[in-house]
């Protein structure tokens, strides 16, 4: 079991996401996957890097709901 508070690696991230590594590499080419960081030569992305990510997505989903405006709360 991965512990949240720990940094992923790009697998373990797709499998906590439940996508694939292909999902993960065509949201990175769009500038739209988490932030990384270079651990050695591995990218290892954060779990500070996997919430904001998911704020991200949350929010870009809410707007698309709302035609392109940021829901008012």
């Amino acid at each position: 079991m991965l512990d949240a508070e720990q940094s992923f690696t790009i697998d373990e991230f797709c499998k906590l996401e439940r996508i694939c590594r292909a999902t993960y590499y065509n949201l990175d080419k769009r500038r739209e996957g988490p932030d990384t960081i270079l651990v050695g030569s591995r990218r290892r992305i954060t779990s500070e890097a996997r919430r904001r990510w998911h704020r991200k997505r949350e929010r870009a989903a809410a707007e698309r709901r709302c035609g392109g405006r940021p829901r008012v709360r």
